[in-house]
């Protein structure tokens, strides 16, 4: 008995599974079937299938075809009648260049029936019509005798999107005008001047779409897009790593100081390049007036307190690109600072920089000015006698004043715009890293890499004085992540009057994050739902660095250099990097 009610239970749950999983197979199918734009009466078992995309873009004057299918219980249904419906988004006294049916060639038609053919297919041809529009084609299907109704909706939009280049930001731009325009066509009784002026903009370029100057359009659509914003992030990153540079220098300065240094022990290093310590011999006997029994050089890092003025001079182009205007560029950065060795083999600092960028994009498309004022806390500690660790952290403010020129001629008309924006950001930007020394005598190898990281931020900015072509541009974010791994070499020769140390370094820079930034905004004029987004170009994720200078170690604890450097391997850019700076050692 006991065997025979575990049997009935066994069964009875079996059943419930089996239901509960056919339930849920039904259910599964039918989310397939909608996802795949099919709608379906259940009690009669029609169907009605999309096999055209539910939502198409056409440029305008052009047409599109729609075609659907209709079923009933899965078998085709032959010579059934399917009626289609335009719904027209545009106000009726523009429903003549609005988007309708074509039928034996003729236009102007809002509603057409057709009938499904052996496969239970069937299509109609839409004309899109001369103006920007958004409208939607409906498709029926009705089953007389049980009353049944199923439906298929098409989004179409007619506009400029269509006609411009995939991928580019005049065809974001055109795509935002393809909203933004019908809806300034809707409301033109409320409109303020500026959107009237918009509008105008629309029908002038929708004009020259029709009339086959697609080239002209696209052109007017780039002198209006916002593509020259991209330099701002550009030009973060330039100001950041010219003052990460600066303190680089000084890590190299003086990451051997120490109090009272044993010139028998100690071999003197200048932004990474060693002074041996029998050419310290030399120089401090020759310079100094010293016996030869002397261990120190009064003044020449023999003090715990030291100050410098480092300088980093940046020019460089960029080439056009899809997404990109070509630009050149001239960057400044100076950095103040001082530091304390806390013993003979660490120290620590702090500096303040002051950063200037001045870019000019090509074609006279803009002109940006950027100002920056860091803070940098820099330290440097010595594992052993060959190998060290660095770190460094900077705080930054940045201020941004832009120019776009927009020009542009379309239908006998010219538009000529200057706007105008002014913000602000910050950066924060982190570097860590180490390096392994080998010396013979007066020749130096040194060994480096190092990560950095860097996070901006560029404040959110409406333009002014462009009118009605005035953009909003949303806040901004960006974020680098890179290393830096290579090799120097350098060589010590002492003269009467001074220690020269010739150099050469070259090393490989990869960037971890390296996708494309996005440009965010909108029509100032427009609906705040009305956005873009317009893409930058990837940042090259390895390129190398190449560079030469000499150093120069000079009496009463100063010394100097120089240092040229040039970017090769990345795409679009050309950039070269000169340094110079200075330090004193100042008694303590």
């Amino acid at each position: 008995m006991d065997n025979y009610t575990s049997s009935i239970k066994q069964y009875t749950i079996c059943i419930v599974l089996l239901i509960l999983f056919q339930t849920h197979a039904s259910s599964f199918e039918y989310k397939k079937i909608s996802s795949r734009s099919t709608h379906i009466d259940e009690t009669s078992g029609i169907e009605l299938r999309a096999l055209s995309q539910n939502s198409i873009n056409r440029e305008l004057n052009s047409n599109a075809e729609i075609t659907v299918q209709l079923l009933q219980n899965g078998s085709p249904l032959t010579n059934a009648n399917v009626s289609w419906f335009v719904q027209q988004s545009l106000p009726s006294s523009n429903t003549q260049q609005g988007a309708s049916f074509i039928i034996n060639g003729a236009t102007n038609v809002l509603e057409q029936t057709t009938q499904t053919d052996s496969n239970g297919q069937t299509s109609v041809t839409v004309f899109v019509g001369n103006v920007v529009s958004q409208f939607t084609v409906r498709a029926e299907a009705s089953e007389l005798l049980s009353g049944s109704l199923v439906k298929q909706e098409f989004q179409i939009t007619a506009g400029l999107g269509a006609a411009i280049n995939t991928g580019t930001p005049e065809q974001e731009l055109a795509n935002t005008l393809d909203s933004v325009c019908p809806e300034l066509l809707s409301n033109q009784t409320g409109l303020s001047p500026e959107q009237q002026a918009l509008l105008e903009r629309c029908t002038e370029l929708q004009n020259a779409i029709v009339n086959g100057q697609t080239e002209e359009a696209a052109t007017a659509l780039r002198e209006i897009s916002p593509e020259e914003v991209a330099v701002q992030s550009a030009v973060t990153s330039t100001i950041s790593g010219q003052q990460m540079a600066n303190i680089a220098s000084r890590l190299s300065a003086v990451r051997r100081g120490s109090e009272s240094i044993s010139l028998g022990q100690f071999a003197l290093k200048i932004n990474d390049q060693v002074v041996p310590s029998y050419v310290l011999t030399e120089l401090s006997n020759s310079l100094f007036s010293v016996d030869e029994n002397q261990t120190e050089i009064p003044g020449l890092l023999s003090n715990r307190l030291g100050l410098f003025v480092n300088g980093n001079y940046s020019v460089g182009t960029r080439d056009n690109s899809n997404n990109e205007d070509g630009f050149e560029f001239d960057s400044y950065g100076l950095t103040f600072g001082g530091d304390y060795r806390l013993r003979r083999n660490s120290f620590v600092g702090v500096a303040i920089g002051l950063s200037k960028s001045e870019v000019n994009i090509s074609n006279n498309g803009a002109n940006l000015d950027a100002n920056g004022k860091n803070i940098a806390l820099y330290g440097s500690h010595y594992v052993t006698s060959q190998f060290y660790l660095d770190s460094t952290a900077s705080f930054g403010n940045l201020q941004y004043d832009m120019k776009r020129n927009i020009n542009y001629t379309l239908g006998g008309n010219q538009v000529q715009r200057v706007a105008s924006s002014d913000t602000q950001g910050n950066i924060t930007a982190i570097s860590a890293g180490g390096g392994y020394e080998l010396n013979d005598k007066a020749l130096l190898l040194s060994l480096f890499a190092h990560m950095n990281y860097a996070k901006s931020k560029i404040d959110s900015f409406t333009e002014t004085g462009g009118e009605e072509l005035n953009l909003s541009i949303d806040e901004q974010k960006l974020e680098n992540l890179s290393s830096s791994v290579g090799a120097q070499v350098s060589y010590a020769h002492s003269t009467r009057w001074a220690v020269l140390i010739p150099f050469l370094s070259f090393s490989w820079e990869h960037e971890f994050k390296n996708d494309a930034n996005q440009i965010n905004g909108r029509f100032a004029n427009s609906n705040q739902t009305s956005n873009f987004t317009v893409n930058t170009e990837k940042l090259d994720a390895n390129y190398f660095s190449s560079a030469q200078g000499i150093s120069l170690v000079l009496p009463r604890g100063i010394s100097t250099y120089f240092r040229f450097e040039t970017i090769v391997g990345r795409e679009f850019y050309a950039v070269n990097n000169f340094s110079f700076g200075g330090r004193w050692e100042v008694t303590f």
